[in-house]
């Protein structure tokens, strides 16, 4: 199995312990993070990426446990899905849905602090998961009322899908939030060209126009 994380300053903040710009604490920070029980991993450096190799591999789902946790969730019956998942952590930590199903979990039960834990593991088991980022962003954004954190999160996530118009949209609603309007329109317009359907653009917009360019543009 192999897992490629970029080697750029986002790196910093899925592991954020390590000092930017520390390569060798960093290797030995991921290194100890993706140990295995039955296998060390295999760390290098190649064309501005971090490689990491070993030899466990993830398998296969177990469906049944997988897909009741999911079925719980839906029901919106938390408490029977985390030990489940958690077990499923156990057995194989390297499949990233576990650890972002979980953290999911935590925010919805207001637990952001371990939300964060788990959606960063999730992460870093798969480094270009934009559903991750999205809602690493979110949880920032909406519950720690730090919007520079959650930019942070929504433009890496933007790095892997530029036309991902949910993190478009985001951004534009807190560089709204931040006063920063004309930013926020061109994010918010950009989401509109993409997915022209979207009603949360539409509204942002709206509020923009209604302080900018009078109630009729704000109303249309």
């Amino acid at each position: 199995m192999q897992i490629i994380q970029q080697l750029n300053d986002f790196i910093y903040t899925i592991f954020p312990s390590v000092d930017k710009g520390d390569i060798e604490a960093l290797k030995s920070e991921i290194e100890q993070f993706y140990y295995l029980s039955d296998s060390t991993p295999k760390i290098e450096i190649e064309g501005g990426a971090i490689l990491v190799s070993f030899d466990e591999t993830p398998g296969s789902f177990k469906e049944q446990m997988y897909k009741k946790a999911i079925a719980f969730c839906e029901l919106g019956d938390f408490k029977s899905a985390k030990p489940i998942l958690e077990k499923l952590i156990d057995a194989k930590p390297a499949l990233s849905e576990y650890h972002r199903n979980l953290g999911q979990i935590y925010s919805v039960k207001g637990e952001q602090k371990e939300a964060i834990d788990y959606l960063i593991d999730a992460f870093r088991w798969i480094s270009e998961n934009t559903h991750i980022l999205l809602m690493m962003g979110n949880v920032f954004a909406r519950f720690k009322d730090n919007i520079n954190k959650a930019l942070t999160y929504y433009e890496q996530c933007l790095a892997v899908n530029p036309d991902y118009f949910i993190t478009l949209n985001n951004i534009g609603a807190n560089l709204l939030k931040k006063g920063n309007a004309s930013e926020a329109i061109k994010y918010l317009e950009r989401a509109l060209e993409v997915n022209e359907t979207y009603p949360n653009s539409y509204h942002a917009l709206g509020l923009i126009y209604e302080q900018q360019q009078g109630l009729q543009k704000a109303f249309n």
